[in-house]
């Protein structure tokens, strides 16, 4: 799905583990870099 969307500027997609609190903190600092906060959270 991500490389069938390319470049979106309201895409950001993250791999990460959800046990490790560091993956966690640096994937919302991203998001809220890229668009100032999260507003929807698809986990799947």
């Amino acid at each position: 799905l991500f490389r069938s969307l390319g470049d979106a500027p309201n895409l950001l997609a993250a791999r990460l583990d959800v046990t490790d609190r560091d993956q966690i903190a640096a994937a919302v600092a991203a998001a809220d870099r890229r668009f100032g906060g999260i507003d929807v959270l698809v986990n799947n």
